[in-house]
């Protein structure tokens, strides 16, 4: 699996930020943390479903739409229409 990236910007990219200027903890981001969790175990799910060992065209239209569904929600959210 290639979760290289993910570990690369939680601990490298987030420790170093936190290092040169401390990051203040909003409770907006327990979304951000939960699409991020559920994309990565989707992610190590997906490929031991239907064809084994691919990412089919279905898990990909399942990861736009998850996708489309964040933003929406974020830029409702920045614009004070949800929560």
């Amino acid at each position: 699996m290639y979760y290289g990236s993910q570990i690369f910007n939680i601990f490298l990219i987030i420790g170093v930020s936190a290092i040169l200027c401390p990051i203040k903890y909003s409770v907006h981001y327990n979304f951000d943390i939960i699409v991020l969790l559920v994309g990565t175990i989707l992610f190590a799910i997906f490929p031991f479903t239907g064809k084994k060992h691919y990412m089919t065209r279905f898990n990909g239209i399942i990861y736009l739409i998850i996708y489309f569904i964040y933003i929406v929600y974020s830029i409702l959210m920045a614009n004070g229409n949800i929560g």
